[in-house]
């Protein structure tokens, strides 16, 4: 998720799966067995490894406002590893304007064991398997999963599409997007020329669906993130030129310039402990994280050397372990910084634990099969690695094709149970599923 040489270059990727609502079709290959796990200890305390570090204390300085809305401190506090294997279904953390859950109905009703198992990363049945039954398929592309994990490419960009330009983001295609059953995918790709870009519709298994917006339409500058907001309505940052904007887009493929705000590789919307969903975004330029309001107004939170090169933004579901807050990652140094409701930032996850260098980082929600995790992708390692709450981590999906770089990556989870990446090398969409899989 960032720029590359020459000022462009991005690369993102996004989570989808089985859900609801959809609109467009390939299939490829996949990936299982295999292991490797490493294990760092006290997240908050170390400091960071290559450049310039803090510890888990620092507090960053706080810019101007321009939309005078008031935080209050936050209150979690858990920094426990990941849960036991969960009895109910409950709601992933929205970090859209629509519903993200990952199961609606209780399994602690009568009768849960009666109830069949949906490939959703959820026990539906309550028998402390997760998606056990669905497809884990042999290894492809020489990449291994640990055991309960497969993964397969789903989509080839040129294969499929032809010449385009760099991958930027994958997103969950839902509501007024996707007009089909399950949940479709939302990507975004340069034109050949990387002078504009494009959304595409995959649908769960990698079908493409056809154009949200057609790259030959010129109608978004090149590399977008993309995030559902207020409304449910897309929004879309980018990272190459400081006099960017950012863009809302509707269902129907139309665009809007919202506010000014350029040098942008992380775009989320939440609720940060402060109890109010709000849409944020970085600026790489500048060093900051600001606000931005469903007015357009643009309210710089937190600024300074602890925020270089941030590309990627995330917030934990609100029954995570890991402690309110938006969480940023640096790209070559320090590591994962939490910003609380009152402004404060601290390195909670500094690299110096481990997990590896890299770009883009994912909450999977408590109760699924990837549990209370944040699932990082790291250019260092070579692998998809997943960091709990207490700081241990271990790689979860290795090898040559997991071979990012940096500028060159992205990714997601879905409500079915599914995390979408993607690596810019071959132009692949990947997708990592549980199934199989016992309680851990």
């Amino acid at each position: 998720m960032k720029y590359g040489p020459g000022g462009l270059t991005l690369a993102v990727l996004a989570v989808f799966a089985c859900g609801e609502d959809g609109r467009p079709g390939l299939t490829g290959s996949s990936a299982s067995a295999g292991t490797t796990a490493a294990t760092g200890t006290d997240a908050a305390s170390s400091s960071a490894s290559e450049v310039p570090t803090t510890t888990g204390g620092s507090a960053s300085a706080t810019e101007s406002t321009t939309d005078g809305s008031a935080t209050t401190p936050s209150t979690g506090t858990s920094t426990t590893a990941t849960t036991t294997a969960a009895t109910t279904s409950t709601s992933e953390a929205s970090t859209t304007g629509e519903s993200e859950t990952t199961g609606a109905s209780e399994t602690t009703a009568a009768g849960c064991e009666a109830q069949p198992e949906v490939c959703d990363a959820l026990d539906n049945n309550c028998n402390d398997l997760f998606d056990e039954g669905c497809d884990c398929t042999p290894p492809d592309l020489e990449l291994e999963a640990i055991e309960g994990y497969t993964a397969r490419v789903v989509f080839d960009v040129p294969m499929q599409l032809g010449a385009y330009g760099f991958l930027g983001d994958v997103e969950r295609a839902l509501g007024e997007y996707w007009s089909e059953p399950g949940e479709g995918v939302l990507f975004t790709v340069n034109n050949a020329q990387n002078t504009a870009s494009g959304i595409g519709l995959l649908d769960q298994d990698g079908g493409f669906k056809g154009w949200l917006i057609d790259p030959t339409d010129a109608a978004l500058p090149i590399n977008p993130y993309l995030e559902y907001a207020y409304g449910g309505v897309l929004y879309s940052c980018h990272t190459v030129n400081v006099n960017e904007w950012i863009y809302k887009i509707y269902p129907d493929g139309t665009t809007e310039q919202v506010v000014q705000h350029g040098n942008c590789e992380g775009l989320i919307y939440g609720d940060r402990g402060d109890g109010t969903g709000t849409l944020y975004a970085s600026h790489y330029g500048l060093d900051a994280i600001y606000r931005i309001g469903e007015d357009g107004s643009r309210t710089a939170l937190a600024q300074g050397p602890d925020l270089d090169v941030v590309v990627d933004l995330a917030i934990p579901p609100p029954t995570s372990m890991f402690k309110p807050g938006l969480y940023a990652i640096n790209q070559t140094h320090l590591g994962v910084h939490r910003l609380d409701a009152a402004d404060v930032l601290t390195l909670d996850y500094p690299y110096s634990l481990g997990f590896g260098i890299g770009e883009e980082m994912s909450f999977a929600g408590p109760t699924s099969a990837f549990r209370d995790h944040f699932y990082h992708l790291s250019a260092t390692l070579q692998a998809v690695v997943r960091v709990a709450p207490d700081g241990s981590w271990e790689t979860v999906l290795t090898g040559p094709k997991l071979n990012y770089g940096l500028y060159s990556t992205g990714g997601v989870f879905s409500s079915n149970g599914a995390f979408y990446f993607f690596t810019n090398e071959d132009a692949l969409i990947m997708r990592l599923q549980a199934c199989n899989i016992a309680g851990q």
